[in-house]
């Protein structure tokens, strides 16, 4: 074989070589991103997990006529009814879940997913829910109860690890912003166990029997756009 031919061989080998390259390199790179766009779809976002929440089956009280939407459990005897409420009920809009202590007590929880390290928070969904905050309790001697809470979902952590925050608390550390890295609460807010704990211990939570004051009852109109209307009736002798 000549050296021109030789040439002409080795040269047609490297184009071939090379076509063979780039063609699995296309076909890796097309069912890297098919295999990517999988796992996004199949990543649970804000509502799978709220109601995968309401799902859940630890001591879980199967109770009668109970909607699919609903659940009750039971710690230490005292019974947590949890209702999701995203985009079902007006009344507590802002809210994603409503969960209750046997008529007594109350707490209100909105939902907020991170994505590539941060959150970010919408304002009118987080103002809705402050106007729940004048039912919070202080008490000296013990923290303040309040009934508005962000549930931070991490999908980087184990699920019982997720954060949940007092509104007012992650107010405090937004200082007006719209997001905020993951590492910033890191130090702040409690488990979802500690949660429900403390709320079957009424430590978390406000009572049904809180009275607002007048300016509160202003804000609430001012915020909400609704009329409150008091009626008294007596006798007349």
């Amino acid at each position: 074989m000549d050296q021109d031919s030789f040439s002409k061989e080795m040269d047609l080998s490297f184009y071939y070589m090379s076509w063979l390259v780039e063609r699995f390199a296309r076909s890796w790179g097309q069912r890297v991103r098919r295999l990517r766009e999988k796992i996004e779809e199949e990543r649970p976002n804000e509502v799978d997990h709220i109601y995968n929440e309401v799902k859940d089956q630890g001591n879980r009280i199967m109770a009668k006529r109970e909607e699919p939407d609903e659940a009750t459990i039971e710690i230490h005897g005292v019974r947590i009814k949890k209702k999701i409420v995203h985009g079902k009920s007006e009344e507590y809009n802002g809210a994603d879940l409503y969960l209750t202590v046997e008529d007594q007590k109350f707490a209100l929880v909105q939902f907020k997913l991170q994505s590539n390290g941060r959150v970010q928070f919408d304002k009118q969904q987080l103002d809705k829910l402050k106007v729940w905050c004048p039912y919070c309790v202080q008490d000296k001697d013990r923290p303040p109860l309040c009934p508005a809470f962000v549930w931070l979902i991490d999908d980087s952590l184990a699920y019982h690890k997720h954060r949940i925050l007092k509104l007012c608390r992650l107010q405090d550390i937004l200082k007006g912003r719209s997001s905020g890295s993951v590492e910033e609460f890191d130090d702040s807010g409690i488990t979802r166990g500690t949660f429900k704990e403390l709320l079957a211990k009424c430590w978390v939570g406000a009572p049904f029997s809180r009275k607002l004051s007048t300016q509160q009852l202003v804000d609430y109109t001012e915020t909400t756009k609704r009329l409150v209307v008091s009626f008294t009736i007596s006798r007349k002798d």
